[in-house]
């Protein structure tokens, strides 16, 4: 078993290609997961492929997940580690958040509304009327991250499971 420590990943600087791949982390979580705040994450890092929402979500389900509920201010850290591992500021990670059954009211994956939301200044704007899905991009503000998008753009994804 490898214990992996996340605030030393986040001092190093590391980015997901250079951190050591883990088989269990504390013994729990699947193999290429991170254990982060009682729950494993998998932030995808498929090189050059991305994802819309919808396949992004089935890609999450396949590993016995689903995409990351991003509903607390502690969980807002899922930005910091995006922005510890130098990803540039439009490279973004889908969450499982949508307001594409009516404009304006976010819904998680789950059904559960919106409660608070970390939006970048001036989001969501639903430029286009296209933009329904939501992502967290790398950021110095991790309270201001979010951004829609429309659901079909290839972005990375991150997922969560129990561990």
């Amino acid at each position: 078993i490898k214990y992996k420590v996340i605030y030393k990943e986040i001092k190093t600087g590391s980015t997901f290609a250079d951190a050591p791949d883990t088989q269990l982390v504390c013994g729990r979580c699947p193999q290429g997961w991170r254990l982060l705040n009682a729950t494993c994450y998998y932030f995808s890092d498929e090189g050059l492929h991305k994802r819309g929402w919808e396949q992004s979500r089935q890609d999450c389900v396949n590993k016995g997940g689903d995409l990351a509920v991003v509903d607390t201010q502690e969980k807002q850290f899922v930005s910091e580690v995006l922005q510890a591992s130098r990803l540039g500021y439009w490279d973004g990670f889908w969450i499982g958040l949508k307001d594409d059954h009516t404009e304006g009211v976010w819904k998680w994956r789950d059904g559960a509304s919106l409660e608070r939301g970390y939006w970048r200044e001036g989001e969501p704007n639903d430029f286009y009327s296209a933009e329904d899905c939501a992502a967290t991009y790398p950021t110095s503000k991790p309270l201001e991250a979010w951004n829609d998008a429309p659901c079909n753009h290839p972005l990375k994804w991150i997922c969560e499971m129990s561990p």
